[in-house]
């Protein structure tokens, strides 16, 4: 049994669904309609349904089209907000929800039969726009965010996660940032179980950011291409299960950097890396005390960098495979001399 609610605000209509469930949790299994009232657009299942990856347990099913606010129903957790059209203006997501851009895949797991199944969300990927602020700024616990297009001017980061965060996925965006001074995701520190995969982000700063203290953080599958002085991947101290893996990244600018690390950080797997060009040094380990895990293998450079494969300023322990742009595979080992 479904509650079924329309509302029109700033321009954009919000279909809501309220569903009931013995078990108090969403059950999706009916046909829910967006803008076009005419369009039936999802049928997800008929048991109520999490989020595989964030274990978010749905109650309600919200359509978005377009205005100033993805989340128009910010006071109310445990949703699937599926979202489409054109936004302005810096986005902002409290805990407990997942956004889902329209044309994006995430998956689903049912409550009763444990059944994970891959969900695509009607419509076509919505776009966001900011002047003022980030994208997207993260201001909760548990939430995931897919198949977003993100813009930003200015000193203005693509994603903000803030610190002190947990159990956030961030999944198949597209993120442009124009400003020498905005990186494209930015979390700071004390975060733990963070996910960035399969996004796309071109930026003049730094691609991916974290601060100190991070705990638990993949980054796998992303496209990240840096036109300015940044890295695509950087690291602050004392991180602690760092995974980047499977990423494609490219650094035009004049001593841009590959994968950057601070001092202290444990525990981190770098692998299957693939490298064009890079305006300076590929990997860098600027200060002591830093631990690569086994498994830090597979990584290519297809173009001679600007700077060393791998640059030892600062130390490591383990060791760290590369094959270079001629097919020669350098081993290093306890760090970056050969």
């Amino acid at each position: 049994m479904h509650n079924e609610q329309s509302h029109s605000t700033t321009g954009s209509l919000r279909r809501v669904f309220t569903f009931v469930a013995v078990s108090a949790l969403l059950t999706i299994s009916v046909q829910a309609y967006a803008a076009d009232t005419e369009n039936v657009i999802a049928q997800l299942g008929d048991e109520p349904m999490e989020d595989a990856v964030t274990g978010v347990q749905f109650e309600k099913l919200i359509f978005v089209d377009g205005g100033t606010s993805i989340d128009p129903e910010p006071n109310i957790d445990n949703k699937l907000i599926i979202a489409t059209g054109q936004f302005s203006g810096p986005q902002v997501l409290g805990g407990n929800r997942t956004v889902l851009g329209g044309g994006a895949t995430i998956r689903l797991r049912g409550l009763k039969t444990g059944t994970i199944r891959a969900y695509t969300a009607p419509g076509t990927q919505p776009t966001s726009a900011s002047e003022s602020g980030p994208g997207l700024r993260i201001e909760g616990d548990n939430v995931h965010v897919a198949g977003l297009r993100i813009r930003t001017a200015g000193d203005h980061n693509g994603v903000s996660g803030g610190s002190d965060r947990s159990n956030i996925a961030i999944q198949q965006l597209y993120i442009e940032t124009e400003n020498a001074a905005s990186r494209g995701i930015r979390f700071g520190e004390n975060n733990a179980k963070i996910r960035l995969m399969q996004n796309t982000v071109l930026t003049t700063d730094d691609g991916v950011r974290f601060g100190d203290a991070n705990r638990d953080v993949q980054i796998t599958e992303n496209t990240l291409t840096v036109s300015g002085g940044g890295q695509a991947v950087r690291l602050g101290d004392d991180n602690d299960g760092i995974r980047a893996a499977g990423n494609a990244i490219r650094t035009d600018g004049d001593k841009s950097q590959g994968v950057r690390l601070g001092a202290d950080n444990t525990n981190v797997v770098l692998s299957q890396n693939k490298f064009g060009t890079v305006g300076g040094d590929i990997f860098v380990f600027a200060a002591p005390g830093n631990r690569l895990d086994t498994g830090s293998v597979g990584n290519t450079v297809t173009m001679s960098p600007g700077g060393s494969v791998c640059d030892g300023s600062g130390s490591f322990e383990g060791a760290l495979e590369v094959t270079d742009q001629s097919g020669k595979l350098l081993v290093f080992e306890n760090g970056c001399a050969q």
